[in-house]
């Protein structure tokens, strides 16, 4: 029986106090942390990033669907088929993933729901956002950190000083090389 650790962090990484507020209160609702309006957010903020994953196994059960769900978007309620293509999706961007440069500013955001469930959410606009090393602060609206990715997104020039960046700090792999040299290749059309 193969288990997996289900954790936020496993996709933005530990988070700061750079960290936008609606982003910290988005996770902790997904990891079951109780806040209230007064919270200091760093106490949350230190809440979820010592906080031990929950985990789920293959073939999954009953209660691994219900923390699953809670995983992707705890907010409305699954089918299974949703719920497993969401979840999916939303591993494809787990810290060290390339998935990431696929994502372009035609992908479609919001929050990941049976009816769209390879939307790209806050978490992942979150991460993005982290992965391209965008300025954002613990006040960034949900909007303004959507903004700063399209608007980054946007510029072909941009993407490709960012993401050659990245490659210098790559430990050599085929794939991810040819993978990102086909994204830097396409975007000079």
């Amino acid at each position: 029986m193969a288990t997996e650790e289900l954790s936020i962090l496993n996709i933005t990484g530990k988070l700061d106090n750079d960290t936008p507020i609606f982003i910290i209160l988005e996770i902790a609702d997904s990891m079951g942390i109780s806040y209230d309006k007064g919270s200091n957010f760093l106490d949350v903020v230190s809440k979820i990033n010592s906080t031990h994953p929950m985990s789920i196994s293959k073939p999954y059960k009953e209660a691994d669907y219900v923390k699953m769900a809670s995983f992707v978007n705890p907010y409305v309620d699954w089918d299974i088929g949703n719920l497993e293509t969401s979840f999916k999706f939303l591993l494809n961007f787990k810290e060290g993933s390339r998935e990431s440069i696929l994502v372009t500013s035609d992908s479609k955001f919001g929050p990941q729901t049976p009816d769209n469930p390879n939307n790209i959410s806050n978490i992942i606009i979150y991460t993005l956002c982290k992965f391209y090393e965008l300025k954002f602060s613990k006040h960034t609206t949900e909007e303004d950190l959507l903004t700063i990715l399209l608007d980054f997104l946007q510029s072909k020039e941009r993407i490709k000083e960012s993401i050659l960046k990245k490659i210098e700090d790559l430990p050599p792999s085929t794939t991810d090389l040819l993978k990102i040299y086909k994204y830097i290749y396409s975007l000079k059309k």
